[in-house]
Parts: C-alpha cells; sequence; structure tokens
C-alpha cells in the first residue's frame, strides 16, 4: 500500500510539472508570435518563432516516448533564445 501512495504521489507531481512546462510553453509561443503578427499575415516567420516552435515539438515528442514519469527539459531556453 505504501508503494502505490508514493507512485500516486510521482505522477501526480510528474503531472503538475508536465501541466506548468505546457502552460508556460503556450505563454512563451504566444507571446513570441504576438511580436511577429504582422510578418505571420504574409506566412513569414521569425527565427525566434521557428525555434520556440521546434523545442516546444521536441518536448512533446519526449513526452509521448518516455512518458510522463521522465524529466522533461525546461522552456528556459525559449526565453533565454527569444531575449
Amino acid at each position: 500500500m505504501k508503494q502505490a501512495n508514493q507512485a500516486n504521489l510521482a505522477l501526480s507531481e510528474n503531472l503538475g510539472r508536465y501541466q506548468q512546462l505546457g502552460d508556460k510553453t503556450t505563454d512563451e509561443l504566444q507571446k513570441i508570435l504576438a511580436k511577429t503578427n504582422e510578418l505571420r499575415r504574409h506566412c513569414q516567420f521569425n527565427a525566434d518563432s521557428m525555434h520556440a516552435l521546434n523545442l516546444a515539438r521536441t518536448r512533446a515528442a519526449q513526452a509521448v516516448t518516455r512518458g510522463i514519469g521522465n524529466t522533461m527539459s525546461s522552456t528556459s531556453a525559449i526565453t533565454n533564445e527569444s531575449k
């Protein structure tokens, strides 16, 4: 029973971190894309937008292939690269 409770707690913590990363990624992508609204109207994307989308895609692929029980990279790379 103790192991089941520990596993449940670990899973809940990982789900919470996963949700936070997802929320942060969404917020950062929206901010980056808001800066380039005019360019996107003409189907042009700046390097920051493409880099952030690529990082988000990579994290999503990792989450699918590794599962939520493993540590995922943070979105700090998006923030640092886009400034």
